[in-house]
């Protein structure tokens, strides 16, 4: 399912205009989103948990239970050779990910 656009960018800034009570920012919000351990405050930045819930749903779609909601997004992808495409056999630990992705807790 398609997030509707810029949903999660609206989010974003209905939260920060509510922390900052629609003023200028005080704080940066990359200093927000760090971790507590870090010196920020932990928050979520949505655009990015938007993403990261959509690929645990590409996950849960390309493992081998068969549960009854695989079937419809299944049965579209039937069209294009499924999901298989999903399925590449790469190796994660060749990825520069370090930095790179936000941890959700």
């Amino acid at each position: 399912m398609e997030t509707p656009k810029n949903f999660a960018t609206e989010v974003n800034k209905i939260v920060f205009d509510f922390i900052w009570k629609q003023k200028p920012a005080k704080i940066k919000k990359k200093t927000l989103i760090k971790k507590k351990s870090d010196g920020g405050l932990g928050m979520k930045e949505f655009v990015l948990f938007d993403k990261a819930l959509k690929l645990t749903w590409l996950k849960r779609l390309c493992s081998d239970s068969d549960a009854p909601w695989k079937y419809i997004p299944k049965s579209f992808h039937s069209t294009v050779g499924g999901t298989e495409f999903l399925q590449c056999n790469y190796d994660y630990n060749f990825l520069d990910l370090n930095g790179h992705l936000p941890e959700f807790s």
